[in-house]
């Protein structure tokens, strides 16, 4: 490879590294992308520059995780807003995109805590694939970030792109395979390619993720907003990421989807192994409805799965970013006393709940003004402890910590508003407009795995 002047080989170590490197291409050169850190090597490889592989430093072995980018053609007068189906009329449902655009532009950005890969194709699309080297469990993870533009139409005319990943999963059989699609973040559902319905029958609706798995290894997707996936060959998970209409689907739009802006899709992608043993799970996931026979002497376990703790945590930061405000000028003047910072939790917060909301309520006769109440609504999310390891479990849920899981035998570990005195707290409906029983502390807060509640808290003026 090394005499061939149209190959170039361009390693990117991101450990130790002192100082930011930036580096460009052209097309020129065909070019092969190898990172490594202390969990994982990357590989991206052939002229699209597109992830190839992935070595797991823990297991030693090269596991195929390719990206490729198309897009389905659009049945006209019956795929637009509201309906989506592929034209029966082509003998390839799928076509090429990204050769249309000849300009494509190769950037390398490598630092101490993060390098990254970007392709850009034109003004159409700008993909990113992110690696971290934080020595923590966000290493094993792999971000991606695209930004696709159709352009004025009609440019890209009846195109529904989609990002695929290509795998050595064996999700099912090639005329069934398999994949599970999350239903509003809370629970997944499992879905079985039924080859009769065509490639529209198969797509089904995500909101924060989905997975395809073999008794070995698993490979979740998560993304920031609802989008349609699919596993339509076995290995393989696609994820719809626009899509250009210029007929209409007599469906009440009374036109196609011509009006795409520049939009960014974000994703975590997630390569685990599957543990098995009776000693695989850890003491946070046993009151958790994972992976359980339908009797204690039930062998074949139950086709109910739930994600990783680490992919639960994933997830909550892509649909619950942290709101960043700045204060542009300081007044002395106004006496206004501003605290660089407020300490609410006096413990770790367990690792199986999740903050879904807690937002002021306002005054019952003066509905501008805040109030001294707040609705706090808890999610106690499940997952499996069999996904990902000992070591990203532990990093989570240490069972030596009391606060590791808001279990039954750790009633009382709840350490809320530490640094603010609490008035009264009582259980109300899930959209706080009836109230419930009264809670006598925030330490008696109990919920069961998977179970969502809502409390109004009032705090003392």
């Amino acid at each position: 490879m090394g005499s061939n002047p149209r190959w170039r080989r361009c390693t990117v170590t991101i450990a130790r590294m002192r100082k930011m490197r930036f580096s460009r291409f052209g097309t020129s050169s065909r070019v092969i992308f190898s990172w490594r850190t202390q969990r994982c090597d990357s590989c991206l490889t052939n002229r699209a520059v597109f992830l190839k592989s992935v070595t797991k430093k823990n297991m030693g072995k090269q596991i195929q995780c390719a990206i490729k980018f198309a897009a389905y053609k659009s049945a006209q007068f019956h795929s637009g807003a509201y309906l989506f189906k592929t034209d029966p009329e082509q003998r390839n449902s799928e076509k090429e995109v990204l050769e249309q655009y000849n300009d494509m532009t190769i950037l390398i950005t490598s630092g101490p805590l993060a390098s990254d890969v970007t392709a850009i194709y034109g003004p159409f699309l700008a993909h990113t694939v992110r690696i971290f080297n934080s020595n923590t469990v966000l290493d094993n993870g792999i971000n991606i970030e695209n930004d696709v533009d159709f352009e004025m139409p009609p440019k890209n005319r009846e195109t529904e792109l989609f990002m695929r990943f290509v795998t050595d999963i064996e999700n099912g059989g090639s005329e069934n395979p398999e994949f599970y699609s999350d239903l509003n973040g809370f629970q997944y559902q499992k879905r079985v390619k039924v080859p009769s319905i065509g490639i529209e029958g198969n797509y089904f609706p995500i909101t924060s993720g989905a997975f395809i798995q073999d008794d070995k290894m698993r490979l979740t997707l998560l993304t920031t907003h609802a989008q349609g996936a699919a596993s339509l060959e076995p290995g393989q998970l696609e994820v719809m990421l626009d899509r250009r209409t210029l007929y209409d689907d007599y469906r009440g739009m009374g036109e196609g989807v011509v009006d795409s802006r520049l939009t960014r899709h974000r994703f975590w992608v997630i390569l685990e192994t599957i543990e098995h043993g009776a000693d695989a799970a850890a003491p946070a996931a046993n009151n958790s409805p994972s992976q359980q026979g339908e009797g204690p002497g039930d062998a074949k376990p139950a086709e109910y799965q739930l994600p990783s703790i680490f992919a639960n945590n994933l997830a909550n930061g892509l649909n619950y970013p942290a709101n960043l405000f700045i204060v542009e000028k300081y007044d002395e003047s106004n006496q206004i006393e501003l605290n660089r910072a407020v300490q609410l939790l006096a413990a770790p917060f367990p690792c199986d709940l999740h903050i879904l909301n807690l937002r002021t309520l306002t005054e019952s006769n003066l509905p501008l003004f805040p109030s001294s109440s707040a609705l706090l609504v808890l999610h106690r999310q499940g997952y499996n402890c069999r996904i990902g390891g000992d070591e990203v479990v532990n990093y989570f849920c240490n069972s030596s910590n009391s606060s590791s899981s808001i279990s039954s035998k750790h009633r009382g570990q709840l350490q809320l508003f530490g640094g603010v005195r609490v008035e009264h707290i009582s259980g109300t409906s899930l959209t706080g407009l009836h109230a419930g029983e009264p809670v006598r502390s925030v330490g008696d807060i109990f919920l069961e795995p998977m179970e969502l509640r809502t409390y109004n808290v009032t705090f003392a003026k």
